[in-house]
């Protein structure tokens, strides 16, 4: 375990402006601006009356996302400091972002946590926004709930948007029309998917370099999903749907099979290195290397917490929504993933929908 020493403010406050020249000042002035900016927006346009109103128990995302932040960004200033203090008299000292995520994808083990994060997400994603627009979230708001989650935590942004959309009902659906914008959308979700899909892969294979093609998974991984909220900005909201719910369906079931097998490899190889260092160990110890795996570094802790909390609220929402379905997803989730069970859940709510679009149709 980490020896990890006291968070020294003057240590953080160092951290958070070195770097030489101008650009470097105003890409971390620029990086905070946006989480917090996004991160207020949301704390103001929450609906807190409403929930107080309705579902009062709604109201536990509010503790329950602070909890998160504090854990996990408490962690990640103590890296700040950390890295600061190895490298103060450096003279090319490593990118403090990328340095993060090396710590959190060199090692097997590390990197089975690290992935239930990011696969989670690449599932979350394109379900919130199918869940937004259906029930009139504003895209502006949806876009500031995926900056905050990209650039804070996730599991500080996920659950109160989670929680806001258990709150509003859907407005009614009907087939698209503008051909062209649903194409636009279709077509951006899926080269945004795939791009994601392909940097979670990338990112264990490159961390020992080519040094670029990390780099790039990286900014990829960090951008990409985003991109379709903040197209949804540019387009008028109507009661038309931009994704067709039996092709969203298809999507999510590729999603599926997606994590699947990314839960396969990475727990194969997790697995492996751990009998490499224990020839022979019993099924226990191997379950607990795998847990001591989480508190290797600040960076490997930070984002385990953020799978672990983040995995918990996707599981309420799904009980929430359809309780018995969400109960075997859940039983499911250690055999295929929490990802993999994500994208079932969303790829029935899809099938849902299209039955009962198929029998108001029929209605009319």
């Amino acid at each position: 375990m980490t020896n990890r020493p006291g968070l020294a403010l003057g240590d953080i406050a160092a951290a958070l402006v070195s770097g030489e020249g101008l650009a470097t000042h105003c890409r971390t002035a620029s990086y905070f601006s946006a989480f917090l900016g996004s991160l207020g927006c949301v704390s103001w346009q929450w609906p807190w009356r409403e929930a107080w109103r309705r579902k009062p128990a709604l109201l536990l995302a509010a503790p329950y996302s602070l909890a998160a932040l504090v854990s996990t960004w408490r962690l990640i200033l103590l890296f700040f400091a950390r890295h600061q203090a190895a490298y103060a008299t450096h003279p090319d000292p490593p990118n403090l972002f990328v340095e993060a995520y090396v710590r959190v994808s060199d090692e097997a083990p590390g990197w089975w946590w690290s992935s239930q994060l990011l696969t989670w997400v690449t599932v979350a994603c394109p379900m919130a926004y199918l869940e937004a627009q259906r029930r009139r979230l504003p895209p502006r708001l949806a876009l500031a709930y995926v900056t905050t989650a990209f650039l804070g935590a996730v599991s500080l942004a996920l659950p109160p948007l989670l929680a806001h959309l258990l709150l509003l009902e859907p407005q009614g659906v009907k087939g698209g029309t503008n051909a062209r914008r649903d194409a636009a959308v279709e077509v951006t979700w899926a080269v945004c998917l795939a791009s994601a899909a392909l940097s979670i892969v990338a990112l264990p294979a490159t961390v020992d370099g080519p040094r670029w093609a990390y780099i790039t998974a990286l900014l990829l991984l960090h951008v990409v999903l985003a991109l379709p909220f903040g197209l949804a900005c540019s387009l008028k909201q109507s009661d038309e749907r931009a994704l067709e719910p039996r092709r969203a369906r298809a999507a999510f079931l590729s999603l599926a099979a997606f994590c699947l097998g990314a839960h396969a490899l990475s727990s194969a190889a997790a697995l492996r290195q751990l009998l490499l260092r224990q020839p022979g160990a019993s099924v226990p110890s191997l379950a607990w290397a795998l847990l001591a795996a989480t508190w290797r570094n600040d960076c490997q802790a930070s984002i385990s917490i953020d799978a672990v909390l983040s995995t918990a609220a996707g599981v309420a929402y799904t009980i929430a929504r359809r309780p018995r379905f969400g109960a075997a997803l859940l039983a499911l989730s250690p055999l295929i993933s929490p990802a993999a069970s994500l994208a079932l859940f969303a790829a029935a709510e899809e099938r849902r929908h299209e039955l009962i679009a198929a029998r108001r149709a029929h209605v009319d």
